[in-house]
């Protein structure tokens, strides 16, 4: 094992790139400081309560990949689902490695600490010389594991992508078996490279997977919080609401019953359910101009905002597979949260079957938002709900779920609500409460699925003009939805 010292990270980086294009390395892994390195998972050997949690977060994470349209296909690969569990913290039997020193120089100081004593190391290894060599100490130790050398193509797992990202199968302790260890190279950990930046190894953009990823980590953060609770606090008592079953309840309605809305069937859904394949390589970042004044009143902006963003949607037909960053002339910067709400939207509706002018109309309404200040972190639900009637007709706050538990939270126009509303409803009501059709709240609280309440492609409009752009512009926003056949409930908060 060779060990080197460098005078920053920067020259750490030239040093293993030299390593690199001489052909004594491949793979690199830079951390912090000189840890073992041990799989997340071989590192909760001795602590069997943390160890079992882990498990159950595997298992949770198989049977919602198992669960969600267009993902069983990571199921068919054990290394692409190992892949995205340990670049999303779920320990497995991985150890992250890149084949870009750049890359590990990154994740060596991306802390850096003015502490001179702190000391990055970047790792590098032959990958094939210790798979070589550990083949050859099994032969005469039977009882060591394989060793496994993991490069998957995960399709929209930008990140991975991004960071050139391939994994080693590993037990723990596994250096103290081979001969070929990791080249060390320590460096004081006392400034960050100048490239790459954050953004380059985490893109901002969210493909469709990272998209649906976002629901089942916001719903796998609430597990055994009941546990939580009462090791906490013994003396707690946790109470459960139940809802209806047919999530509806049922005094409201003739019989009790409430059948669901023609066009909800799943065989005229699965063109919403779709998952296309996209890469960082094949999908490149367009810029677009739009020649508006950000101070124009709310409408005004609205209006010319949609009829931009509609031209060049239809000046160029392609534009809807390629990220898009929409900038305003004369170069005026965007605010960060407001780019990346913009950001969010656009990639969460190109790529289902909204219509050119539904985007656009999504989009303008972004804009607007911004403009009278919605969704900036000193503004409460009341306040949002002001400024949102800037832009809307008598706002309703809305709450939306998916089967997992991920929600989020946004508004909509309640007497654009009610015309979404199935045209039978009246029928299907006990007489005593046939004036609820006449309030989008009382409605919603009666019925809280979409598909026994709202045809769909009405819902559907709501969801890419207004729910979706109120949705990604809160500033608490963890989770967003796009497609209103993904919901399992949508109501009151």
């Amino acid at each position: 094992m060779e060990f080197f010292e460098a005078k920053d990270v920067q020259a750490a980086v030239q040093l293993a790139t030299k390593f690199q294009r001489e052909g004594r390395y491949d793979w690199f892994r830079g951390q912090r400081q000189d840890w073992p390195l041990d799989p997340a998972l071989a590192r909760l050997a001795d602590r069997p309560e943390e160890l079992r949690e882990a498990e159950k977060r595997l298992e949770r994470f198989y049977l919602w990949l198992k669960k969600t349209p267009g993902l069983k296909e990571l199921l068919r690969d054990p290394d692409a689902f190992c892949a995205v569990a340990q670049h999303y913290g779920i320990p497995t039997l991985y150890l992250d490695f890149t084949t870009d020193p750049g890359i590990a120089g990154f994740f060596a100081a991306e802390n850096a600490t003015r502490n001179a004593k702190a000391r990055g190391c970047i790792y590098c290894l032959n990958s094939q010389e210790l798979i070589n060599d550990w083949n050859e100490i099994r032969e005469c130790i039977k009882r060591l594991p394989e060793l496994g050398l993991v490069k998957t193509d995960v399709p929209n797992l930008m990140r991975l992508e991004a960071q050139k990202g391939v994994f080693l199968h590993c037990p723990g302790n596994w250096e103290r078996w081979s001969p070929s260890r990791p080249c060390r190279i320590y460096f004081p950990q006392t400034r960050r490279p100048s490239f790459p930046t954050r953004n380059h190894v985490y893109p901002n953009r969210k493909s469709q997977l990272e998209l649906l990823l976002d629901q089942f980590f916001m719903a796998d953060g609430f597990a055994g919080w009941e546990e939580t609770v009462r090791k906490v606090i013994p003396e707690a008592h946790v109470f459960r609401i139940e809802t209806p079953a047919k999530g509806y309840d049922p005094k409201f309605f003739v019989d009790g019953q409430l059948p669901i809305v023609r066009g909800w069937q799943q065989r005229t859904l699965r063109k919403w359910n779709i998952y296309v394949r996209e890469s960082l390589k094949t999908t490149p970042r367009e810029l677009v101009e739009l020649d508006v004044k950000l101070r124009s009143d709310p409408a005004t902006l609205r209006e010319h905002v949609k009829y931009g963003v509609l031209r060049a949607l239809q000046h160029d037909r392609e534009l809807r597979k390629r990220v898009v960053r929409w900038v305003v002339r004369p170069e005026t910067r965007l605010p960060q949260r407001f780019d990346r709400a913009l950001d969010w939207l656009w990639n969460g509706l190109r790529l289902l079957p909204y219509t050119d002018d539904e985007i656009a109309e999504g989009i303008a309404l972004c804009f607007a938002l911004h403009r009278v200040g919605y969704g900036k972190r000193d503004c409460d639900a009341e306040e949002n709900k002001r400024l949102a009637s800037l832009c809307l007709a008598d706002p309703q706050w809305v709450e939306m779920s998916s089967w997992e538990g991920s929600y989020s939270r946004g508004f909509v126009s309640s007497p654009d609500l009610l015309s979404a509303m199935r045209s039978d409803i009246r029928v299907w009501l006990r007489p005593k409460y046939k004036t609820y059709t006449n309030r989008a709240a009382y409605m919603l609280a009666v019925c809280f699925t979409p598909n026994h309440l709202f045809l769909y492609r009405k819902f559907a409009h709501l969801f890419a003009t207004q729910i979706a752009a109120t949705q990604v512009m809160n500033c608490d926003c963890r989770v967003a939805y796009f497609c209103p056949a993904s919901l399992d409930k949508f109501g009151l908060p």
